[in-house]
């Protein structure tokens, strides 16, 4: 397997059990606390965020660099934000205009995304650099 593949199949992983807080967050701010769907959808990327950013760079981009943390959070916050507001600009469509359960929303949503976070997180965020200092 290239290191690409694995790479991508990290990702995959990764995005898999961050996707699944999110949801549950976000269902279970839904259902048990009342919180309307879309705050409960903010309040579920907070944590998720935070999970993401440190499993992305340390596990599945191997980047063990620490010289560069803040500036890559900020890059991926900064992905994850537009990530967040297109999110939920889907999310309000198909739920409020096509009628679909936003769970399912939400889940369709997150897998068409995955695809450009990836690619971005790889060629502008946690892009190796040869003189990483530790």
């Amino acid at each position: 397997m290239s290191e690409t593949h694995y790479q991508i199949l990290k990702y995959v992983c990764v995005g898999s059990m961050v996707v699944m807080i999110n949801v549950s967050l976000l269902y279970s701010f839904t259902e048990f606390f009342h919180i309307y769907y879309l705050i409960s959808a903010v309040f579920a990327f907070c944590v998720a965020f935070l999970v993401s950013f440190f499993l992305q760079k340390f596990f599945t981009f191997s980047d063990v660099s620490t010289g560069r943390v803040a500036s890559q959070m900020a890059r991926y916050l900064s992905l994850q934000l537009a990530y967040v507001c297109v999110n939920a600009a889907l999310l309000y469509v198909l739920v409020e205009y096509l009628g679909v359960w936003y769970i399912l929303a939400e889940l369709t949503i997150a897998l068409g995304l995955a695809i450009v976070t990836f690619i971005i997180s790889r060629r502008f965020i946690f892009v190796r650099q040869v003189n990483d200092a530790t």
